[in-house]
């Protein structure tokens, strides 16, 4: 399938290798574009759907856990709360990633009390980065994790974590040459 060395330690978010088969896992989706809805053999128990993306040459080069949507204040406290957790436990393996919590200059969603509606209008970014060439110590074949609070209206969230491989330039290139077959 590709020319990795299988002698090095491969991160495994979940419990899923970069660069194995996608076909090695348990496939409950396809969505197209190499983006496939799987079941993880580790998974955390915040997040209940698990998205990779995976090409014929490279393997998985990216791998996404979602939370399920759940009701929270509009203040977003539960919301943050979680995605704080979950940094914490990242921390404990990766460093501590840069936090962003901003709201767009000029939102009208100003005041402690519209937290989830400027979230839910994308008027505001509460999301941790952990980036190889920024200050995190990821290993070799993890370019960034990116953990984030999602809006879905004033009163319900979800908590996405994603991580990205050092070959992802690589994989969307593949992808790309290969929508070219379906014109």
């Amino acid at each position: 399938m590709n020319s990795y060395d299988w002698g090095q330690v491969m991160t495994s978010p979940f419990g899923i290798p970069f660069f194995s088969d996608v076909h090695n896992l348990p496939i409950l989706n396809e969505f197209g574009q190499n983006k496939f809805a799987v079941e993880a053999p580790t998974p955390h128990p915040l997040f209940q759907t698990y998205v990779v993306q995976a090409t014929p040459a490279l393997g998985v080069v990216w791998v996404k856990g979602l939370s399920e949507a759940r009701m929270v204040d509009i203040y977003g406290n539960a919301l943050r709360t979680e995605v704080d957790r979950v940094a914490q436990q990242l921390s404990g393996k990766y460093g501590h990633g840069a936090k962003t919590d901003l709201l767009m200059s000029g939102s009208f969603w100003e005041g402690p009390q519209y937290w989830m509606n400027s979230l839910a209008d994308q008027q505001r970014l509460y999301f941790y980065l952990w980036d190889a060439k920024g200050r995190a110590s990821l290993p070799e074949d993890l370019m960034n994790i990116y953990l984030g609070a999602t809006g879905y209206s004033g009163s319900e969230g979800a908590v996405t974590l994603e991580y990205s491989s050092n070959r992802m330039d690589e994989a969307e290139r593949e992808t790309e040459i290969g929508m070219s077959d379906v014109l």
